[in-house]
């Protein structure tokens, strides 16, 4: 998706890594301006750069409406995710998209190993193809 201000806590470390998916428009809506909302359902994988980290590996789903010029040109948006490790642990994410493509995220703790943990950051899209295939790069930092 995904910056956000984040309190330094005892405990915190960063979490860095991409996430790889498709996402599909699963309805247009036209608005006034020659703008356009669209609802988009983004279906993920992560992969974490430190591969021990509880969130690595994990499957991700979002749903955000997302405004667009008559030309495409993001112009921003909101959105949630839910995330569901291997092991079956979920937790749950906030998402807000600038016009310039920047998505700022916050996760929610979650269930079993994810119980406690919050985290925040961004995300960028680093490639978008035409068949709904993105790969996005996050950077942020959890606490605990």
């Amino acid at each position: 998706l995904l910056a956000l201000a984040f309190s330094a806590k005892a405990g915190a470390a960063d979490l860095n890594g991409y996430v790889m998916g498709t996402t599909k428009a699963v309805q247009e809506l036209p608005l006034s301006g020659d703008r356009v909302a669209k609802r988009e359902h983004f279906k993920l994988a992560i992969v974490t750069d430190d591969s021990a980290s509880p969130f690595n590996l994990a499957s991700q789903d979002c749903m955000a409406t997302n405004v667009y010029s008559k030309d495409g040109k993001p112009l921003g948006g909101h959105g949630y995710c839910d995330g569901i490790t291997a092991s079956g642990d979920i937790w749950w994410i906030a998402v807000r998209m600038d016009a310039d493509g920047t998505v700022h995220w916050t996760n929610y703790e979650g269930t079993g190993a994810l119980q406690g943990i919050t985290a925040s950051g961004t995300s960028r899209v680093l490639a978008g193809f035409a068949d709904g295939k993105v790969i996005i790069r996050f950077e942020g930092t959890r606490s605990k």
